[in-house]
């Protein structure tokens, strides 16, 4: 049985809210492997005290203290599989977004046009699929000097 959590926002007037919904379904996925990502604990404790507080007033983090999370978690992640997966890492940032949705929402000039996963469900993918590209060697003629 796995169980799969779903994050969307409830518009009443001129309020939004988050909602969390719940689908269970029979799966031949091994349970081990898909719960990790409900027990996946975002490294607050790596952010600075400033970022925290930024986040506790409701404000963004500057794009160096975003940048930092998005390592920070993707290295977290990294310890427990090498394959995370698109729909894991949407999680991951539902959780982020949903503790401080304020700070994460995506916002042109003030208005909101967005709830903020979705960009850092991009930048989180982006990290990750980064941190898992090969590395090429360098070819000898590419660390010579050029000739005249």
């Amino acid at each position: 049985m796995l169980t799969v959590f779903f994050y969307s926002e409830l518009s009443s007037g001129n309020s939004t809210s988050p909602v969390w919904s719940c689908s269970s379904s029979s799966s031949s996925v091994n349970s081990s492997e898909a719960s990790w990502v409900f027990d996946f604990p975002v490294p607050w404790s790596k952010c600075s005290s400033a970022m925290l507080e930024l986040l506790g007033k409701g404000e963004p983090p500057n794009p160096m203290q975003r940048r930092q999370l998005v390592h920070d978690t993707i290295d977290g992640v990294l310890k427990i599989t090498s394959k995370p997966g698109r729909k894991n890492i949407e999680r991951i940032a539902f959780s982020i977004v949903a503790k401080y949705p304020d700070s994460f929402r995506d916002a042109i000039d003030g208005v909101s046009i967005g709830n903020g996963h979705g960009s850092l469900t991009n930048e989180l993918f982006n990290r990750w699929e980064n941190t898992m590209r090969k590395k090429r060697k360098l070819d000898s003629s590419d660390t010579s000097s050029p000739s005249e």
